[in-house]
């Protein structure tokens, strides 16, 4: 049994996600959904602990106690993995903590056309600094749950595809949406 892995209600191990949109006053946040179109701007994964791993601006790739943000609103994803993908998913994310955070993809967001033509060799997936979606998807992939084709050519990743590769791979993710719920978009449109 990992001991990194959330378990539902009969014991078995899963990844538990949480995306997250802050307020108006999270200028990172509000360039994120602007640029994404998306109505998130984080994401964390929760461990067996009740603390979140994820990537911020402020302290880069950490571990961080369940009530360190207040968010506007926030979406709750429970993916049924099993041991051994669990196990590889929070691995990665734990040989991932201390690093920074990576302001790079955020300015490439901000800049949009121009920023892919300032940093065009820009990879996603670079393990020497993180933006919490492209690190939480590196461990899904890691974790073998996704597959990034070779010839695809991504640039960045957000809650979009996040959101996609969880609800494709999976016949049952269980939604939570923690108060307080309001319609939410990204990709399609759910009403709370």
């Amino acid at each position: 049994m990992n001991r990194s892995c959330p378990r539902d209600e009969y014991g078995r191990a899963l990844i538990r996600l949480r995306l997250i949109a802050e307020g108006p006053k999270d200028l990172i946040g509000w360039i994120i959904r602007l640029r994404t179109n998306s109505a998130w701007n984080h994401i964390d994964a929760e461990d067996a602990d009740g603390d979140w791993l994820g990537a911020r601006a402020r302290g880069g790739v950490a571990r961080r106690p369940r009530d360190y943000v207040k968010p506007a609103r926030s979406l709750i994803l429970d993916i049924p993995a099993g041991e051994l993908a669990c196990g590889r998913f929070y691995r990665f994310l734990e040989d991932q903590l201390a690093k920074p955070y990576d302001f790079g993809a955020i300015a490439h967001l901000a800049l949009g056309t121009a920023g892919r033509l300032l940093a065009p060799g820009r990879k996603w997936d670079d393990p020497a600094s993180w933006y919490c979606f492209e690190l939480i998807f590196a461990a899904l992939r890691a974790a073998r749950l996704v597959r990034v084709p070779d010839y695809l050519p991504i640039r960045s990743v957000c809650g979009g595809e996040i959101v996609a590769a969880a609800t494709g791979l999976w016949h049952r993710v269980e939604w939570r949406f923690e108060a307080p719920v309001e319609k939410i978009r990204c990709g399609a449109r759910w009403a709370g």
